[in-house]
This record gives structure tokens, C-alpha cells and sequence, in this order.
């Protein structure tokens, strides 16, 4: 451990035994450590005086450049000024000796924590090897230094956070004291070298938001990359406790003020209490299992949309869809949630009153012509400023209303405004070509099993294969037919199917070439059917699953069983299939 610089020259005179001596202490002349000025980049602007032009969607990266001599190198006199270090608050009262030690065996006298407001830090436990000299602060704010850590020293932290782009874990001492030491060899900015499962994904660093996303802390595993809206976090077939999650909201997605707020029940612990944005909730590095979750939107939010959630649950599976509030998972079971999935709707009567959904797309638009900027995208919103032509504004989301294309952006001021195009961002893949034309199948390209879709105000769509995606996920359009082929497989067989249409009911079975369902009829798909004939029935087995109105996506299912729904008047709006040798 390197001993603690004494500040300035301390000179005496002392009397003893009758002799005057005189001397003076010189303080080592170790270099003197300076810390980072963290600093982040501006939003871009655009090229107007007016703020409401100015979008405040920020594609750049946060530049938290760091200072070389943070540390100190070793052999290093890099010095911060040529002024006299003052004394820190409270310097004489930690003990330097003890500052070097660590313990989970938790005093009841514990000295307060003393840092400002505006960051939070997990109860996070785990233990940190330092790979270089570093120092030890009583506020990772003001940063006042109390002693260092000698590279290949280690400290036991109970809590870890990041405080102005830094990443710092606290700790206690065997005397009691709160102290606080960045790892910031980890580097938050990168996280594609970011090897260290143990610290949370920075949300900033997640290229493609959702409405809603969530990370997951996985047993064995540490953190997880984000996930958004639908997708699994966690991990399903391993046996392995989901410990800890986060979850948020894409601000830019919503023009309603309101928050996500989440609660977990924990083994042997019950149910913690509430925590929002991106807080954690459960438990890290205690191997404590989640047994159940809840979540709510609030504010306006929570009158607009609705957030819909599952779990994948201990000797149970995928559970069904619950939403605001309702526990999902299970209590006094002794079962552990081993993932989940999150979505945050619009509500259907919501929708009678504002028809419109905002798609997440990101762009930067050229106005040809004078535009008005508005508070909705109607033509009976009210018109706040105007666009010239010429201009351009980075958008964040676009949507069709009222027959019009719009796109919309988050103004500096923090408003979501408005503004009517004239291109088709909306459907822009779609859109260049004749949504009335069928593809044509490509056997070159083809997978085992191939089909394509024909979709609400889109038309058919391109050919997908092999358990992808045809249809939509969150714009509340139904679907109307699809069409299946077989790859070039080896097997004598085929492939039948057949559709459940709205005011219609089971249509008969088809095959491939055929499309089952409706088009130019505007008459909704609620349910399908998929089977193999032949040798290929004996070799492979058909599954496929229906995202459903209200539902999500619903279980797998296989071999001509019914995907989707019938008696409920529920639109299908996606599709996935797969071929799975026997």
C-alpha cells in the first residue's frame, strides 16, 4: 500500500531535555494524481434560431475521455497544479491503514455516505483484483483521496455504479468507514470490448432502443445485453436463475409524460420494493432466485398503453401473457423465473381516441417545401412553427394518419413535435414496389420452408424462410393470406395448410403455390393450420406460432394444430415457421 501524502511543510521548534532542536519534515515527493474531466457531447442542432427546430434525438456516443495520468504511471511526477493541496474534509479521521481493507461483516456503525444526489449505485457484491495503482476516495464526487491500491491488491465492494461516466465500486472497511475506488480500466464507452459480465450494460451504448427494454442478470452468467419490446431476456433449457433485472422505457417513443415502475419477489426475501427507469430490482452475487415480477406504466402513460409481460418459469414454461401490475411467475411455489419477456401497447381505447401509432425509425429529413410543425399529427393540431425548405431535422419516429405520412422528433425543449412529409417513411421497403404484386418465390434463395405474408395497408410482402418473421409486430395490422413453399428437400411429401377468416370461418386445406385467406377483402386472419404429407411427415416435424392481437406472440405449436385464435374476433398480424427433424 503506498502511505498517504502529507500536505505541505510541517515545521516545529521543540524543547526537550533542555536542548532546542530544531528540523523539518519533508513530505515524499511522490507525484501528485489528477482525475478526469468528464465531459459529454452537445445533441446536434439544426440550422435555425428557433428552438423548437431543434431535435434532441443524439446519435453520438458520450466522450468520456479520461486523463492519462488518472492514476498515476509508475515512476510518473506528473503533477495537477503548482498550488498547495488543500485538506479534504474529515482527512484526520480515516484511519489510512484501515482504508486498505474490506469486509462483508457489516458494522452497524457504518459512517454515513456523503455523496451528492444524481447517481445511483446497485447492491452489488463481488471482489476486484487492481491492475494498476489506485486511488481510494471518501466521495466519488469530490474525489478527496485517502489512500491507493497497489496493483494486485483486492477489495470485497458490496456496491457498484457509474458516477459521471466513471465506474465505481463502494466498499467498507473493517473499521467501519464507506469508501469509494473506480475500476475504470473497465470501459463503460466500449462495450464491445467489454468483457466483464459482472457490471450492467450502459443503456446508452444499446444501437436500437425499443418502446420498452430490459436487461436481465443471469445465475453463472452475470448481465446479459439489453433486450426490447417482445424479445426474451434470461436464458430458457439451462436450469439457471434470472437474479436481477432492469428495465426502461425509449423516451422518444411516447409524447405522454410517465415512467415504468417494476417490483420483484425474491427467495427467502418476498417482495422488494417498487423501483423505476432502469433501477435494479432482485438480487446480484447472492444466488437468490426470482420467483415473480410486476410492472406498471404510470403517469399519462398508463391511460394510452398498456405494458404486457411473461415468464418463463421453473418446470412450467412460458406463462401466459399479464399485464399492469398483474404478478407474473409464481409465489410460495420455491420456483425460479429463468427469463422474460416485456411490451409496452397501445391500448384499443385509446386508440378510437388518437389512431395512430409511432413506429421507431431514425433519419434525417430534407423539407422540400415550407412545413408546419404541430403538437399532433392532424391537421386540426395546432401549428407551433414551420420548417423552411431546405432544412433538415433528425427524426425518431414516423407514422400514417389522417392518409398522410408524418415524422416526428423530441425538440429541445423536451416536446415531441410533428411534421408532415411528403415521402412514405413508413413503409419505405414496401414501398418500392406494387404492394398488389405478388413477389416471385426464388428457389435459389430458398430455405427448408418459405412463405410470405399479405398485410393491412402494405400488401404482400417479400418471401421469409426458416423461423423468421412474416407480417408485423407493433403497428396493430391484421393479417389478411399467406403462402407457403417447400425448399428442395429429399423426401417425397408436402406441405397443407389452411386459414380461419374473419365472417368466414375454416377455409379448405391448400398447398404450396396456393395462399390461404383473403385478399382485397379487408377481412381479418385469426387462426392457421400447417401439416406435412408423406415421407417428410416422418422425418420432420412442421411447428409455427401467431402473433396475435392483444396476445403476442402465443406458444409454438406443430403438425396441424391451431395457431392463433378462433370465437374471439382477434386479428393474427405475424407468423413464424420452422422445420424440425425428427
Amino acid at each position: 500500500m503506498k502511505k498517504l501524502r502529507h500536505f505541505g511543510l510541517l515545521g516545529g521548534v521543540i524543547l526537550c531535555c533542555g536542548v532546542l532542536m530544531n528540523f523539518t519534515i519533508v513530505a515524499e515527493s511522490e507525484e501528485n494524481i489528477s482525475t478526469p474531466d468528464m465531459s459529454v457531447q452537445e445533441s446536434l442542432t439544426k440550422n435555425s434560431n428557433s428552438e423548437l427546430l431543434e431535435s434532441s434525438v443524439n446519435y453520438s456516443k458520450s466522450d468520456t475521455s479520461k486523463s492519462t495520468s488518472e492514476y498515476g504511471n509508475e515512476g510518473s511526477t506528473t503533477s495537477v497544479s503548482d498550488k498547495e493541496t488543500e485538506k479534504p474534509v474529515g482527512f484526520e479521521e480515516i484511519d489510512v491503514e484501515d482504508a486498505v481493507t474490506s469486509t462483508y461483516d457489516v458494522s452497524e456503525k457504518v459512517r454515513p455516505t456523503t455523496v451528492a444526489a444524481g447517481y445511483t449505485m446497485d447492491d452489488i457484491r463481488g471482489e476486484y483484483t487492481f491492475k494498476k495503482s489506485t486511488p481510494i476516495y471518501d466521495n466519488p464526487i469530490s474525489k478527496n483521496i485517502i489512500a491507493y491500491f497497489d496493483k494486485g491488491d483486492k477489495v470485497l465492494y458490496d456496491k457498484k455504479g457509474e458516477v459521471q461516466g466513471v465506474t465505481f465500486v463502494s466498499y467498507v472497511t473493517k473499521k467501519g468507514e464507506r469508501l469509494y475506488v473506480s475500476i475504470a480500466d473497465y470501459d463503460i464507452s466500449n462495450p464491445q470490448i467489454n468483457n466483464d459480465s459482472s457490471i450492467a450494460p450502459n443503456f446508452n451504448d444499446f444501437k436500437d432502443p425499443g418502446q420498452v427494454n430490459y436487461v436481465a442478470h443471469i445465475q453463472h452468467e452475470g448481465w446479459q445485453g439489453w433486450a426490447k419490446q417482445s424479445q426474451t431476456s434470461g436464458t430458457t433449457g439451462k436450469s439457471l436463475n434470472l437474479d436481477a433485472i432492469k428495465i426502461r422505457l425509449h423516451p422518444s417513443s411516447y409524447s405522454y409524460k410517465g415512467s415504468i415502475e417494476y417490483r420483484t419477489h425474491i427467495q427467502n426475501r418476498g417482495w422488494q420494493k417498487w423501483v423505476k427507469d432502469g433501477e435494479l430490482s432482485g438480487t446480484v452475487s447472492e444466488n437468490l432466485r426470482m420467483e415473480a415480477i410486476q410492472i406498471n406504466l404510470t403517469g399519462d402513460l398508463s391511460s394510452k398503453y398498456d405494458v404486457q409481460y411473461r415468464t418463463y418459469v421453473q418446470n412450467i414454461g412460458w406463462q401466459p401473457w399479464v399485464n399492469n401490475g398483474n404478478i407474473a411467475g409464481t409465489t410460495g411455489k420455491s420456483l425460479r423465473i429463468e427469463a422474460i419477456q416485456v411490451k409496452v401497447v397501445y391500448r384499443e381505447d385509446a386508440r378510437k381516441e388518437n389512431p395512430w401509432e409511432i413506429i421507431n425509425k431514425k433519419g434525417v429529413y430534407t423539407f422540400t417545401k415550407r412545413s408546419e410543425i404541430k403538437n399532433n399529427p392532424s391537421n386540426s393540431g395546432k401549428t407551433i412553427d414551420f420548417y423552411d425548405k431546405g432544412q433538415q431535422v433528425e427524426y425518431d419516429g414516423v407514422l400514417k394518419n389522417e392518409g398522410k405520412f408524418w415524422l416526428t422528433y423530441v425538440a429541445s425543449n423536451g416536446q415531441r413535435r410533428f411534421v408532415e412529409c411528403d415521402q412514405n417513411l413508413v413503409d419505405t421497403q414496401d414501398s418500392k414496389r406494387n404492394p398488389q404484386v405478388e413477389p416471385k418465390y426464388d428457389k435459389k434463395k430458398s430455405g427448408m420452408i418459405n412463405y410470405l405474408t399479405h398485410v393491412q395497408n402494405v400488401g404482400w410482402q417479400d418471401w421469409v424462410r426458416d423461423g423468421q418473421t412474416a407480417g408485423t409486430n407493433g403497428r396493430s395490422l391484421r393479417m389478411e393470406a399467406f403462402k407457403l413453399e417447400l425448399g428442395q428437400l429429399p423426401l417425397n411429401g408436402s406441405v397443407q395448410y389452411r386459414a380461419h377468416v374473419q365472417n368466414i370461418g375454416w377455409q379448405k386445406w391448400s398447398g404450396p403455390g396456393n395462399y390461404a385467406g383473403t385478399s382485397g377483402r379487408s377481412l381479418r386472419m385469426e387462426a392457421l393450420e400447417i401439416k406435412l404429407t408423406g415421407d417428410l411427415s416422418k422425418r420432420y416435424d412442421i411447428e409455427y406460432r401467431a402473433h396475435v392481437q392483444n396476445v403476442g406472440w402465443m406458444p409454438w405449436v406443430r403438425n396441424g394444430q391451431m395457431a392463433g385464435t378462433q370465437g374471439r374476433s382477434l386479428r393474427m398480424e405475424a407468423l413464424q415457421i420452422r422445420l424440425v427433424e425428427r
